[in-house]
């Protein structure tokens, strides 16, 4: 008896690669290239949100680290009274916090990668779904090439459905149910 697994009953990835060669190579050559340019655009334009994400991520570490760096320097023991006198005549000593508020190497590393790495995925996926917009107008600016294109992919799924039905029907039947 199978495994409750979903990986049993789904396909493989070389069967799924097998299907879509198969519909890829159904399609005309105008369909072929114009399928590759939108993916290229979707692309390019990740890659373009990205790389200005990674700027700003830059920018914003920058200002954050000068920003701690005049928090520190703000409360340079030099500016401050080393002891307090009260009106009864005790005296306190300061507690020197300088270097408490000095950010340290790795609070700065740290800075930048988060920064660096956040804003790179927000315009990574800004990017996409840019990219996204452009292929999906440049894909379905012909209609025609846009109805073909959607029976193919509709072909696809159907195929690929067919497909797992007919394997989910084999281990029903080897399964003895």
């Amino acid at each position: 008896m199978p495994n409750n697994r979903f990986s049993d009953y789904s396909l493989s990835q070389v069967d799924r690669t097998k299907l879509r060669l198969k519909h890829w190579r159904s399609l005309s050559d105008s369909d072929r290239a114009k399928v590759s340019s939108a993916a290229m655009t979707v692309l390019k334009y990740t890659g373009i949100g990205a790389s200005i994400g990674l700027v700003a991520g830059w920018i914003l570490a920058r200002r954050s680290r000068s920003s701690a760096l005049k928090i520190a320097n703000a409360f340079k023991p030099a500016e401050q009274p080393p002891v307090v006198v009260f009106p009864n005549g005790r005296t306190e000593n300061l507690p020197i916090i300088s270097d408490t508020l000095k950010p340290s190497r790795f609070a700065i590393i740290a800075t930048h990668v988060f920064y660096l790495g956040g804003t790179s995925i927000f315009g990574a996926v800004g990017g996409s779904l840019a990219g996204i917009e452009f292929a999906d107008r440049e894909l379905s600016g012909d209609k025609k090439t846009a109805r073909r294109l959607k029976s193919a992919l509709y072909r696809y799924q159907i195929d690929l459905w067919r497909t797992q039905a007919d394997k989910l029907e084999r281990i029903l039947k080897d399964s003895g149910c």
